[in-house]
C-alpha cells in the first residue's frame, strides 16, 4: 500500500487531497519521465460516472496499479514507492493529471 497524496482537487474522488477509491491506476506504459504518465482512475468532478466510490472515507493509504513500467517504484505492475504524489490541479482530462514521483530506472 502506498502513501497517496492527490493534488487533482478537479477529480470527483479528491477529498483534502486523500481519494476516496480503493486503488488507483497509472498509466504510461511508454513513459520515461512523469509528464507521460496520468492517473487513470480520475473522473472529472459532476460525472456520472461517480457511484458509491465517493461514498467511502478519505484515504492517504491505498493500492496503485501502474503501467508505467520504465519507472523504479514499478514491480510487476505494482507501485512500491512508499510516497506517491499525483498532480494536475486544474485536469479536465486524466491525461492533464501525472504521477509526479515516477523516477525513471
Amino acid at each position: 500500500m502506498n502513501d497517496l497524496a492527490c493534488g487533482v482537487k478537479s477529480c470527483a474522488y479528491n477529498d483534502c487531497n486523500c481519494c476516496k477509491r480503493e486503488g488507483i491506476k497509472v498509466e504510461g506504459t511508454m513513459a520515461e519521465s512523469s509528464s507521460s504518465t496520468c492517473c487513470a482512475s480520475f473522473c472529472e468532478c459532476g460525472s456520472p460516472r461517480v457511484t458509491s466510490a465517493c461514498e467511502c472515507e478519505p484515504k492517504r493509504v491505498t493500492n496503485i496499479i501502474c503501467d508505467a513500467v520504465k519507472c523504479r517504484y514499478n514491480d510487476d505492475k505494482n507501485c512500491t514507492a512508499k510516497h506517491v504524489d499525483v498532480t494536475g490541479s486544474h485536469a479536465m482530462i486524466s491525461s492533464e493529471t501525472e504521477c509526479a514521483t515516477f523516477v525513471g530506472r
